[in-house]
């Protein structure tokens, strides 16, 4: 939950007025004596006939939601020359979301190169400091921390439109569409004065040169990742500094808008549009405990399967009302007893508290065991992958948990990568609830090629 942050009552401030007037009182003598007992007589007055008013006025909750990023990939196919070569003609970029690990690896470009290793050394020493790097994305606006390779929300409000304008105001000549925002905006953000202590009077070159190197990394990390940008350091920075919320010594020094290209995104839409039109069929059984379920993951899960068109059924030990860990309820709408396998294409084990009891349940491994076996898409939330490693379908194949059942999947043979999702072949893994979104995607897109 989002902390509250609190201010001075009308209360707090005529008692700090009692102490000014208490230090009134060694110069003025008696008049200092009336004054203080007309100032206390009105707080006493107003405690005791408006108590509404001693109420802390509401504030704006600060944002402190962190995403943690997927562990970055420091190898690729794509060779430098050819990223060189392809990012001469370059689409502008689509609206279309972006998965959390492009997300990540831009990061990761951009700033979380130069975190310090476990050595305790850094490639680029001091680079972490000076300049800050934000993602604006439609959930809203996160500051980057490069240490611990995280996103640190910062507003919940989508302002890539804001953004986006005050970068075109002042490129009056690029030819783009009038909506075209990007799926995710990178602001690289920074003051000459952080500089000034290393650098002396050549502080704001410094600063620049740095911001230079991080711009490029982005852009070559972009078209290795087949996705597409706009980028520039000739925008309205006022205006972008009041999207972003950015303090006042703080100056936006590059802006990138990066998606996919706007052809492939279509194509991509309408490859999906007929996927799903196929999926009106396709039916998935999810597997929840009774209670202490991960609501997140059932909700979200489930939400996801309905859009792309994909049936759900609920199962659990019976059919009842089931209760989440966090209040949220759902109706189970078939006991685990009179399950089929034959009747689903997919079978999803919710996580969550209350799936521990699941681990070594016959009827829940057996259930696994026999997906698994005819090669259903078999998919386990935060601690359910424990239930497929249990039943055999984790040996040899790569697949994430939650960090405190890891070694559980070691020793059942699996491959565990520590991914917010990991996808082989049919089997979908995930390492926790704020991975949900990404989760349901991916048990989507198992089903379309499985």
């Amino acid at each position: 939950m989002m902390a509250k942050m609190h201010f001075w009552t009308s209360v707090g401030r005529l008692r700090m007025a009692d102490s000014r007037a208490c230090a009134h009182l060694h110069r003025t003598g008696c008049l200092g004596i009336v004054l203080l007992l007309v100032i206390s007589t009105v707080c006493w007055g107003q405690q005791q006939t408006s108590p509404d008013t001693t109420r802390a006025r509401p504030t704006r909750p600060a944002r402190n939601k962190v995403v943690q990023l997927p562990a970055p990939v420091t190898s690729s196919a794509v060779s430098l020359e050819k990223v060189l070569s392809l990012a001469q003609e370059l689409e502008a970029p689509a609206d279309q979301k972006l998965t959390l690990a492009q997300i990540g690896q831009l990061a990761w470009a951009a700033q979380g190169v130069t975190a310090p290793r476990t050595d305790g050394t850094t490639t680029t020493p001091g680079s972490l400091v000076p300049l800050r790097v934000y993602f604006s994305l439609p959930e809203g606006t996160f500051l980057y921390d490069p240490q611990s390779h995280a996103l640190q929300q910062t507003s919940d409000s989508d302002v890539r439109l804001a953004v986006a304008t005050a970068v075109f105001s002042r490129q009056p000549n690029v030819s783009v569409p009038a909506t075209t925002t990007g799926s995710c905006q990178i602001v690289i953000t920074g003051s000459s004065r952080d500089f000034t202590a290393t650098h002396g009077q050549n502080a704001r070159t410094a600063m620049l040169l740095l911001t230079g190197q991080m711009s490029q990394n982005i852009q070559l990390q972009a078209v290795s990742l087949d996705l597409t940008y706009i980028a520039s350091s000739d925008m309205d920075g006022t205006a972008i500094k009041r999207a972003l919320r950015l303090a006042r010594t703080a100056e936006p020094l590059y802006v990138a808008l990066v998606g996919h290209p706007l052809s492939r995104a279509a194509a991509a839409a309408s490859r999906r549009a007929s996927e799903s039109a196929q999926q009106v069929s396709r039916r998935a059984l999810l597997v929840v405990p009774p209670s202490g379920f991960q609501d997140q993951e059932l909700f979200e899960t489930s939400r996801t399967l309905g859009l792309a068109s994909v049936q759900t059924v609920i199962a659990s030990t019976r059919a009842a009302r089931i209760v989440g860990s966090f209040g949220g309820f759902a109706q189970a709408d078939l006991p685990l007893n009179q399950v089929k396998v034959d009747d689903f294409d997919a079978v999803v084990f919710i996580g969550g508290l209350g799936t521990i009891e699941y681990y070594t349940n016959p009827a829940v491994v057996g259930l696994a065991r026999q997906a698994a076996a005819r090669r259903k898409v078999v998919a386990a939330g935060s601690n359910a992958p424990v239930i497929l490693a249990n039943a055999g379908a984790l040996k040899g194949v790569r697949s994430t948990a939650v960090p405190a059942e890891r070694n559980l999947l070691i020793a059942a043979g699996a491959i565990v990568t520590g991914a917010a999702v990991q996808t082989d072949g049919h089997i979908v893994t995930s390492a926790g609830p704020q991975a949900a979104t990404l989760f349901a995607e991916a048990i989507v897109e198992a089903l379309a090629g499985n």
